[in-house]
Formats: structure tokens, C-alpha cells, sequence
């Protein structure tokens, strides 16, 4: 059904022919007081009452409840106020947060202590009724759009977000304490949070047994990188944990550097070769060279070392490149279009003279 406002009079009128009490608009410029739970709220009736499109009937927006007005006007309306279903919904509505007013109108927006000062608050807690759950939620969801499309970032983030946000809300006093500045998150993500799962790690690289999966890159400041992956078994957990285990400079490329580093990585450490068991890297020479590959310096410190080929992830991209190459580069740019985090991918993308269309893609 259609709410109906002032505008509406004319229909207003025909709607309410032949009824004793003709709504009137001017009822909900008064107010109504009630008494829950020993206090007393005052609040107008234009925000609680909506006039629909049904003969002699309005309807409650707290309690989703239509009021016949027909025979007692506006009378039915404080009536209805009185009600204990009516009394219940105010005290949950007034009992819960007011919502900051980040997008909501201005209108609807309750009313900020701050503005109200202390002796207002004291005299009078009339305001408005604070914004319904409804609204409040839809408020929250509405920032965290807000905040994903002004720093650009995937919509996987949302549920992150929102899970994030419930479980820093479980404690107000430290969330209110929270001042968290780019330098100071840096540097805490690097010496506290960085450093402490590091620790974890090796620790547990201590005790089990593990597998590595190496691998070199370019970063983006274009150093070269050797990036390592460790899975082990956690007999606490009774899983297979998979972490980053680190990312090392190295000047050069080649298998002894790489050897170099790799030791004085674990020695660091103090991380045992005994408990090294596979190494999974891609098949290059520098790698897995037959006669001074990495792989057979690193059986110099550990001799158990099993051979299991090479990196599985490795051999099924090459297999998918080589599947890929009939197709003149459309798949594959699907792939990578598939993975692109929050650029939105045009109608149309033409390569080699052809016109690949498909749907937006995030």
C-alpha cells in the first residue's frame, strides 16, 4: 500500500468519503507522552504515524499496525500509543544507539546530545524517536560502500569489513581508544603484529617437520626477491598450516646467492636442515640445475632432501599457457579480467582486430 502525504489532500479525501473522522494532517503536529519503564518520552506524531491509502486507517511505522481513526480521529492515534505493544517498541528504539547521521537526511537524523547540552538533556527527552533498526542498518551498510568505493577496494573486502567492525564493537572503551595513524600502523604491522607471526613460524618450524616452495620475482621498486612459502603439520592443531614464511633481497641471481641467503636465513633463525623435507621451485636451471642447481647445493646441509619434481602450480600454469595459445590471448585475458580486483572491465575488449564481448567483471 502507498503512504500518502500533505500533498495529497485531494486524495486524502476521496479515499476518507463518507467516514465520521476526515483525517486530518494537522493531528500529527501534536504530541504524544507516554511513561516506559519510569521515564517519560515525548515525542510528535509525525514521527510514528503514517496515513495510507485504505478508508479511515493509518498506519503505525514502530509497530507495522494499521489504526482506525474513523470514529475517534486523532484520539485513536494517542490511544494506540498507549498500547504495550506500542510501549515496547519505543523502549527498544530508545534503549539502543542513535545512528550517526553520515547519510541518512537530516530529517531523520536523531537529534546529537552534543547539540542538546547537558541541562536540555536533563529538562526534556522529547528530540525525535531515535532512527529505527531498519534504517540504522541500512545506514551501516550504506558507509561501508562508501568507504570500499572511495579507496577503490574489491567488494570481497565487504563481509571483512563488517566482521571487523562487530568484533571491535564487542569492546567500546578500546574501540573509542583506538589512534591508529599510516606511521604507526606501518610500523606495528612491521616490529609487532609482522614480528610476532614471524616468531610463531619459526618456532614451529622447531618442531615439525616442513616442505618449502620457492620462488623469485621483481618487486615493484624492481629489486629481486626470493619469496618462500613453508606447509607443515601442527600436531596441536591437527592440520596442515600453509604461512609466508619470507621474502629475501638478493643482488644477483643465481644458484649460489641464492643458497647464501637461504642459509643464512635459517641460521638466523636457528631453524634445523633436519627437518627441511621437500622444496618445491619452478624447473629452471638456477633451480633445479642437475649439477649446481639450488636444490642440489641445499643437499649439502640437508641430505634427506626428497626430489619430488618440480612446483606443481608451476607445471599446471605452463599447462594452461600452452592450452591457451589456439585462442590468440582471449582465455586468458578472461583469466586476468577475472582476477582484477576493482577496475571495472569495459563492454567490449579488442585485440588482434577481434571483439571479445562479455559482462561487467569485478
Amino acid at each position: 500500500m502507498n503512504d500518502l502525504e500533505e500533498k495529497d489532500a485531494l486524495v486524502v479525501k476521496q479515499v476518507d468519503a463518507g467516514i465520521k473522522c476526515i483525517w486530518n494532517w494537522s493531528w500529527l503536529k501534536s504530541e504524544a507522552k507516554i511513561e516506559v519503564k519510569g521515564a517519560e518520552h515525548t515525542f510528535p506524531l509525525v514521527d510514528v504515524f503514517k496515513k495510507i491509502n485504505k478508508k479511515g486507517l493509518a498506519r503505525c511505522i514502530l509497530c507495522h499496525k494499521e489504526i482506525n481513526y474513523a470514529n475517534k480521529g486523532s484520539h485513536a492515534l494517542l490511544a494506540h500509543c498507549k498500547t504495550e505493544l506500542h510501549k515496547k517498541k519505543v523502549y527498544n528504539i530508545t534503549t539502543t544507539h542513535s545512528v550517526a547521521p553520515s547519510f541518512l537526511p537530516e530529517s531523520e537524523a536523531s537529534t546529537s546530545a552534543l547539540q542538546q547540552g547537558p541541562e536540555n538533556i536533563r529538562q526534556r527527552s522529547q528530540a525525535k524517536l531515535p532512527t529505527p533498526t531498519v534504517n540504522r542498518i541500512a545506514n551501516a551498510e550504506a558507509m561501508v560502500l562508501g568507504v570500499i568505493a572511495e579507496h577503490s577496494l574489491p567488494f570481497a573486502i565487504a563481509p571483512v569489513i563488517v566482521e571487523l567492525a562487530q568484533s571491535l564493537a564487542l569492546d567500546k572503551v578500546a574501540l573509542q581508544g583506538i589512534k591508529l595513524s599510516r606511521t604507526a600502523a606501518a610500523y606495528k604491522m612491521v616490529h609487532g603484529l609482522g614480528r610476532t607471526f614471524s616468531e610463531r613460524t619459526f618456532s614451529n618450524l622447531r618442531r615439525f617437520p616442513f616442505s618449502l616452495n620457492l620462488d623469485e620475482s621483481t618487486s615493484n621498486n624492481n629489486k629481486k626477491i626470493l619469496s618462500m612459502l613453508v606447509s607443515y603439520y601442527h600436531d596441536d592443531f591437527r592440520k596442515v598450516m600453509v604461512e609466508h614464511l619470507g621474502s629475501l633481497e638478493v643482488i644477483k641471481v643465481n644458484a649460489a646467492a641464492l643458497e647464501r641467503v637461504l642459509r643464512e636465513f635459517f641460521e638466523q633463525n636457528k631453524i634445523p636442515w633436519k627437518h627441511l623435507v621437500s622444496m618445491l621451485m619452478d624447473s629452471c636451471s638456477v633451480m633445479r640445475g642437475s649439477k649446481t642447481g639450488l636444490e642440489k647445493r641445499i643437499l649439502q646441509h640437508c641430505p634427506t632432501l626428497l626430489d619430488i619434481d618440480g612446483d606443481s602450480c608451476h607445471h599446471i600454469h605452463n599447462a594452461a599457457k600452452k592450452f591457451t595459445e589456439p585462442f590468440e590471448y582471449h582465455l586468458e585475458q578472461l583469466f586476468n579480467d577475472l582476477q582484477t580486483d576493482h577496475r571495472w572491465c569495459p563492454d567490449q575488449v579488442k585485440r588482434n582486430g577481434k571483439i571479445l564481448v562479455h559482462s561487467f567483471i569485478r
